[in-house]
């Protein structure tokens, strides 16, 4: 890589990274000041906002349940009535540490019994149980370096993804995922960012596919 190609991508990097670190400013910024992840004392800082849903529920696996998924992604996907979750993935009993919201953590047993879902400790075990979740997609918030092996599973099982910011940490790991989604146009990828709405539900319509409800 020339002197010159090399000073532009690391400025690009540098805008990239200071962009993302201002949105996590106003995402924190909105959940700060909640005394509980519990669901009574939800209502400050949920968007959800859907119209009244009369569909199938979309049955939606979250994987990574630290700070962001507990103060944010799981409360706003617990109050959608389009949206079930059934499922929360993380391989450790107590997540979050050092996460953007520490505060918020619970431990998984009780992170489960607050949404009526099952803990996994591994993606693994999760896409294995997939038939008797009757799982549609998952919700994908883990560390930026795994986005893109999990990315590929959870395609690759047939299931809608619902991508965390950003895709992947690798530009060319972002255009493989893209490409392996193109190849299955009946399944959706989505990639979340705050400034598109954060709390998305997957929402499968029956003999339709995928919708989106943005809270």
């Amino acid at each position: 890589m020339s002197g010159a190609n090399s000073t532009r991508r690391v400025a690009m990097l540098a805008r990239a990274l200071a962009h993302e670190r201002m949105l996590e400013r106003m995402a924190l910024a909105r959940v700060s000041g909640a005394a509980s992840a519990e669901r009574g004392g939800l209502t400050g800082r949920c968007l959800s906002t859907a119209a009244p849903f009369t569909g199938r529920k979309a049955r939606v696996a979250v994987l990574g349940c630290g700070g962001w998924t507990q103060g944010w992604h799981l409360p706003n996907l617990g109050r959608r009535a389009d949206a079930e979750i059934v499922a929360v993935v993380d391989p450790s009993e107590h997540p979050g540490g050092g996460g953007c919201v520490p505060s918020l953590c619970k431990p998984m047993p009780e992170v489960a019994a607050l949404y009526g879902a099952r803990w996994f400790t591994s993606l693994e075990a999760v896409l294995a149980a997939k038939e008797e979740l009757q799982l549609d997609g998952l919700l994908c918030a883990a560390p930026h370096a795994a986005h893109h092996a999990i990315g590929t599973a959870v395609l690759e099982a047939g299931l809608h993804l619902l991508m965390e910011k950003p895709i992947t940490a690798d530009v060319d790991e972002a255009r493989a995922l893209f490409d392996l989604a193109q190849s299955r146009p009946a399944q959706a990828f989505l990639g979340l960012g705050v400034g598109v709405g954060v709390g998305v539900g997957l929402v499968v319509g029956v003999g339709v596919g995928v919708g989106v409800g943005v809270g």
